[in-house]
């Protein structure tokens, strides 16, 4: 029997199909490999170009709000105003396309309040002016010492400790207030550092100053979503802090700032009349202009004599040793005269000796001037402006639209009142407490060109809500309208896909406005439900 031997050519043969087998499979292999790296790679960039995509969107909705704010006020309250607005600020289109997953959208959204407790976001922008500007405080301290740590003590949770800890922070010397801290205490931390012993350059920094905490700055709203879910609610309450009233669910960061400004401008956007310009001819023609003779002459009589003060013994227009030179400030003499407004004949070669500390001083009293050819003696002019509550109504409004104390652009750091917390309201000096909650419940957040009368915090003493005395106190620090907006822009796709959430501080003081505080939210989610960024999910 014989066994078959297979030839040598038939082993090779199959060796060399097998090492092809083998080839072809680890081929394949890589094949899948790199297909995978490749389609890996792909789905890697086709992400972060949706990153970039949706970031840009947050950045278009920036611009698209600093454009709408470029416009007069009149347009902008035609077509619903800044303050809540959904046509305007709920999912405006960026990118349009057929696909849901690349059409592209942004919103811009603002804390909404109900009875004074943020509850979620409304579509539009926050008046920084709402808030208390910290780099202004030292300017009070100026005023009255101790005023700023007493409007700092308005703040829910603030202590006087923590409270002239902030002041020593950006005031320029070393020396501690009584409970504050300075470089010495800062230099003893296990990691030291020093105050700026200047402004703040960022909310931010706050956490630098002993004493203010995380919980106490941003409060339980650690997402910025304008709503505090359950477990903020249960993780975030600053200790020793009663929050049950809301007051500081957004923490200090909701109620402070360091961008606050308005424009001295009126509402038709044309320059206001300097009561204190050294040009008393052209001055009285301009208020004449605006407001009438008799507003004129007494304007320029202010300036030229000042107010009628009260004698010693307590009484207007005796002293017992005849006239005296005009601008002295004494009591009126015997030969003065009193005319109203329009009966008298200025002087204009008499400079004004008198500046004004506020539109508000023209209303009642009388002001002193020497007239034309006046022998002896002073005129006593009465101001046309009544200072009887039930007339303040019929001209108040414009008043304080058309005039001014300061050749300024801008005035920085004054809180609205139409749109303040309730506890930054209290804070305010010379405030009534009384008058807080009846302000609360009539005020109109979002004053405009339909409530012209209350673009001005005057409306308050037009209103009866606080007195002249009062008011004249409080005018430094409150207005009635901000011009510079902080809004939360959320840029995203219409399905699917990244977003981006941008903090934003628009200054629209300047034309082209400019964005003077950019902050990155991104990392702290959405932050807003679908429905509020979607236009066609709107309530």
């Amino acid at each position: 029997m014989f066994l078959h031997r297979p030839r040598r050519r038939d082993c090779h043969r199959g060796a060399i199909l097998l090492v092809v087998l083998i080839v072809v499979v680890m081929l394949s292999v890589a094949n899948l490999a790199y297909f995978d790296w490749t389609f890996t790679e792909r789905r890697a960039a086709n992400a972060a170009t949706r990153i970039v995509q949706a970031r840009a969107t947050a950045e278009s909705g920036a611009e698209y709000v600093r454009a709408y704010l470029a416009q007069d006020l009149e347009p902008i309250d035609q077509v619903g105003g800044w303050y809540d607005n959904p046509a305007r600020f709920q999912g405006f289109l960026v990118v349009d396309s057929t696909s849901e997953e690349l059409r592209l959208r942004a919103s811009a959204l603002a804390p909404l309040y109900e009875a004074d407790r943020r509850v979620g976001a409304r579509h539009g922008l926050e008046d920084e002016s709402g808030r208390l500007n910290l780099n202004l405080l030292l300017v009070a301290e100026t005023r009255e010492e101790g005023l700023g740590v007493d409007m700092l003590m308005a703040l829910p949770g603030m202590t006087e400790r923590i409270a002239e800890s902030i002041l020593d922070w950006i005031d320029e010397d070393d020396t501690p207030r009584t409970l504050g801290a300075e470089v010495d205490y800062y230099a003893s931390q296990s990691t030291p550092y020093a105050p700026t012993n200047g402004p703040f350059s960022s909310i931010d920094q706050l956490l630098q100053v002993r004493g203010v905490t995380d919980e106490l700055l941003f409060g339980p709203d650690q997402d910025r979503s304008y709503s505090v879910n359950p477990t903020e609610f249960e993780v975030y309450q600053a200790p020793d802090v009663d929050n049950s009233d809301g007051a500081l669910d957004g923490g200090w960061a909701s109620m402070l700032t360091l961008y606050s400004a308005e424009l001295n401008l009126r509402l038709d956007g044309t320059e206001k009349i300097n009561i204190n310009s050294d040009d008393l001819e052209q001055l009285h023609s301009d208020v004449e202009i605006a407001l009438g003779l008799e507003a004129a002459n007494y304007v320029i009589a202010y300036r030229q004599g000042g107010p009628e003060v009260a004698s010693a013994e307590g009484e207007e227009g005796l002293e017992e040793e005849g006239p005296v030179e005009v601008g002295e400030g004494a009591p009126a003499g015997p030969t003065n005269q009193v005319k109203s407004a329009a009966e008298i004949t200025l002087d204009f070669s008499q400079p004004g000796a008198t500046q004004f500390q506020s539109v508000l001083e023209l209303i009642g009293g009388r002001a002193r001037v020497v007239e034309q050819d006046q022998v002896s003696g002073e005129t006593l002019v009465e101001s046309p402006f009544s200072d009887d509550p039930g007339a303040m109504g019929t001209y108040l409004a414009d008043l304080t639209d058309s005039l001014t104390t300061t050749d300024a652009l801008t005035i920085p750091g004054r809180l609205n009142v139409n749109q303040a917390p309730r506890d930054l309201l209290y804070g305010v000096p010379g405030m009534p407490p009384e008058a807080v909650e009846g302000i609360l419940a009539n005020r109109e957040v979002d004053s405009g060109v339909r409530r012209p009368e209350r673009i001005s915090a005057a409306w308050l003493l037009a209103e009866g809500y606080v007195d002249l005395e009062a008011m004249l106190t409080m005018e430094p620090y409150v207005c009635g309208r901000g011009d510079v907006y902080r809004t939360q822009i959320v840029g995203a796709f219409d399905s699917g896909g990244p977003f981006c959430r941008l903090e934003v501080v628009i200054d629209a003081t300047q034309l082209p406005g400019k964005i003077v505080m950019r902050r990155d939210l991104t990392p702290l989610g959405v932050g807003h439900p679908a429905e509020k960024l979607l236009p066609w999910r709107r309530n």
